[in-house]
C-alpha cells in the first residue's frame, strides 16, 4: 500500500478537520501551561494551508507527496504564532526533506519521514521523550509505525472508541472499565496484529508525592508490547511542593502492538491502576483506536 500526492492532500485536510474539532479543547489545555491561544493559532495554520492547497490549480498542484508536506511546512511558519509554528514547520520540513522527490510513500517511506519530523522537533525544541512535550506523542507514532510496517502487512480495519466522561481509579490492582473495552475479529483467511493506541485527558492526585498512575493495554487478558507491568507510567501526582490536584488534568496517549493473532474473536482492554491505594487516577474525554494489520 502507498499514498501519493492526492493521498497525502487527503491526509492534510483530515488534520486540518481534527485540528478545527479540537481547537476549544486545545485552548482550554493552553491556558493552563500557556497563554491560551494554541487551539485558535493551530486551527488558524491548518485552514491556511487548506486555503492554499485549494488556490493552486492544476498545473502547479504538488506533484509529490514531499511537496505536499513542504507546502504545509512553510504555512504553518509563516501563520502559526509562538513556538507551535516553528515546531510543527520543522516536523513538517523534516519529513518533506526525507521524502525528495518519491511519487509514492510506502510503509517504509512513512517511517522515515515520521522519524525526521520527531527528530526535527527534538533539535528545534531540545526536548526529549518523558518532557511532557510534543514529543511525548510523536515518539509512540513513530514507534508505531516502524512496528506496523516491520509486520509487513496493511491496514484492514480501524476501530474506535471515544467518551467525553470517565471515572476515578483507586486501584493499585489493574481494572478495566467497562467502557474502555473493543471487540476485534480476525476474518478466517488471515492473520493480525493490532495496534492499538488510547489516549485521554487525566488527572493523577491524592497520596505521598511521587506515585504514579498506570495503564496498560491486554488482548485477550495479556498485556501487548512493549509489557510493562507495573512500570507502566501513564501520569504522576506531581513532586515535593507541587502535588497535582483533581484539576490538574492534561492530555496523556500510549500506543502498543499485539503479538501475531490467530483467526477469531479478541478483545483489547485498557486497564488503569495506581501505584497507591491513596492515589487516583481521574480520566474524561478519551479515545480507543485499534487498527488492524494484515500479516498472512
Amino acid at each position: 500500500m502507498t499514498c501519493d500526492a492526492a493521498g497525502t492532500v487527503a491526509a492534510i485536510r483530515a488534520v486540518a478537520a481534527t485540528v478545527a474539532e479540537h481547537k476549544v479543547e486545545l485552548t482550554h489545555l493552553d491556558r493552563d501551561i500557556g497563554d491560551g491561544d494554541h487551539g485558535e493559532n493551530l486551527a488558524r495554520g491548518f485552514s491556511a494551508v487548506l486555503t492554499k492547497l485549494d488556490a493552486l490549480d492544476a498545473d502547479a498542484a504538488p506533484a509529490t507527496p514531499g511537496a505536499v508536506l513542504k507546502i504545509v511546512a512553510t504555512t504553518l511558519i509563516s501563520t502559526v504564532g509562538g513556538a507551535a509554528g516553528p515546531l510543527f514547520g520543522t516536523a513538517f520540513l523534516r519529513a518533506s526533506t526525507s521524502l525528495g522527490t518519491a511519487e509514492t510513500v510506502d510503509a517504509a517511506a512513512l517511517v522515515t519521514a515520521l522519524t525526521a519530523a520527531r527528530d526535527g522537533v527534538v533539535a528545534r525544541g531540545k526536548a526529549e521523550s518523558g518532557d511532557k512535550t510534543m514529543v511525548d506523542a510523536l515518539t509512540p507514532a513513530v514507534n508505531a509505525a516502524k512496528d506496523a510496517a516491520a509486520a509487513g502487512g496493511s491496514v484492514a480495519e480501524v476501530l474506535t472508541a471515544t467518551g467525553t466522561s470517565g471515572d476515578d481509579i483507586a486501584s493499585t490492582s489493574f481494572t478495566n472499565p467497562d467502557a474502555l473495552k473493543l471487540n476485534v475479529t480476525v476474518p478466517g483467511n488471515e492473520t493480525d496484529k493490532l495496534l492499538v493506541s488510547f489516549n485521554a485527558e487525566t488527572a493523577c492526585y491524592g497520596g505521598s508525592p511521587g506515585e504514579r498512575c498506570l495503564v496498560r493495554i491486554t488482548v485477550d487478558n495479556n498485556e501487548i508490547a512493549p509489557a510493562a507491568g507495573n512500570d507502566s507510567y501513564f501520569d504522576d501526582n506531581g513532586v515535593t511542593n507541587a502535588v497535582h490536584t483533581q484539576a490538574s488534568q492534561a492530555q496523556h496517549a500510549i500506543t502498543r502492538i499485539s503479538p501475531t493473532l490467530s483467526p477469531g474473536a479478541h478483545t483489547v482492554r485498557v486497564e488503569l491502576a495506581t501505584t497507591s491505594s491513596s492515589t487516583k487516577l481521574k480520566y474524561d474525554d478519551w479515545t480507543i483506536a485499534v487498527q488492524r494489520v494484515r500479516v498472512t
